[in-house]
């Protein structure tokens, strides 16, 4: 994939007859999904079109122009969607790419020690979910602004205020 361009979903493998593929598309919404311009598919990197994005059975749907039969779409397994930064839609205050947050060092409001990197997020029911990796330990913190109270995606940081006991609540 072109550094230039984000992965909004990943193609899992064909659904049906009629080239539609099931798609992981992290915190992305059939309609945000449909919405979407200027999109390429990632390798080999070349532009295709979103026909159409659906849910079904708690899972994402997407039909791409061109797209027409089982053996199309079992090409495309494993494959990325990924949409230049700026074609990428503007997110509203305290909303963020996980891809912004990817890498962010998480760091703790009272002492200013670091407590780790951002290495992923969960969409859940509930808040968003950062994973984050401390040396060989790993850890989730909820994305809500009464635990992360600052998020400085220039910066790469996120100061942190967690209840006490949480990271050690995930321990084996």
């Amino acid at each position: 994939m072109s550094a230039d361009r984000i992965a909004v979903a990943r193609l899992i493998r064909p659904r049906g007859v009629k080239g539609e593929l099931i798609a992981d598309a992290a915190g992305w919404t059939p309609d945000q999904i449909a919405g979407l311009r200027n999109v390429y598919l990632d390798p080999p990197g070349r532009p295709v079109e979103i026909e159409s994005a659906w849910s079904h059975q708690d899972r994402l749907v997407v039909k791409l122009r061109g797209v027409d039969s089982m053996t199309d779409a079992e090409l495309l397994r494993n494959a990325d969607l990924s949409v230049a930064r700026p074609d990428l839609p503007a997110t509203a205050e305290d909303e963020y790419y996980f891809t912004d947050l990817i890498g962010c060092q998480v760091v703790d409001q009272g002492s200013g020690s670091p407590l780790g990197v951002v290495t992923g997020c969960l969409q859940t029911n509930g808040p968003m979910l950062l994973e984050v990796k401390r040396g060989s330990e790993e850890f989730l913190i909820p994305l809500v602004k009464a635990i992360c109270g600052r998020v400085d995606v220039a910066a790469r940081q996120i100061t942190v205020d967690l209840p006490e006991g949480l990271i050690e609540s995930q321990r084996p």
